[in-house]
């Protein structure tokens, strides 16, 4: 279900250019002279404040143009290439948010949705901050693309 989940919304958005999590779990942690690495947790922020991809900076999905290019020009050095990877649950919301980055008009910055997100990530035990559990974002999406026993939700407080 999850490959067939991730190829339709590759084929929605079909300027969005995909990054296997396999490729960005290299890149983490390595250090690259030419190129910087942002990644971009899309998710809101109930769902980051669980767990996130390590070293991952919270940007909400639904943020305005002015937002995102404020963001981009507080976290980017301008001057050195940069790729951002972002994600979400499954890749809907971060391919949103990829395509509202491209638009900022920085020709040094490249990005990137994660190919099946943060629910493929946990789903392969890469390692995540916070829980090594993810917040499933709804029962019909975590059922959808999230193997059950990597499922939390938030505490509730009584």
């Amino acid at each position: 279900m999850l490959k067939l989940l991730t190829w339709s919304i590759s084929h929605r958005f079909k300027d969005v250019e995909n990054m296997s999590t396999d490729d960005l779990h290299k890149i983490i942690g390595t250090s690259d002279e030419e190129v910087d690495t942002l990644v971009i947790d899309a998710r809101r922020k109930d769902e980051f404040l669980i767990s996130r991809i390590p070293g991952a900076k919270h940007l909400h999905f639904l943020s305005d143009q002015e937002k995102v290019d404020s963001f981009m020009k507080g976290n980017i050095n301008l001057v050195k290439e940069t790729r951002i990877v972002c994600y979400c649950s499954l890749g809907y919301r971060s391919s949103i948010l990829a395509e509202k980055m491209s638009k900022s008009g920085l020709e040094n910055v490249k990005a990137y949705n994660l190919e099946g997100s943060i629910f493929k990530w946990a789903n392969e035990n890469k390692s995540l901050e916070g829980s090594q559990l993810v917040h499933p974002f709804s029962y019909v999406w975590g059922l959808l693309g999230l193997d059950f026993s990597k499922w939390q939700w938030p505490e509730i407080e009584a």
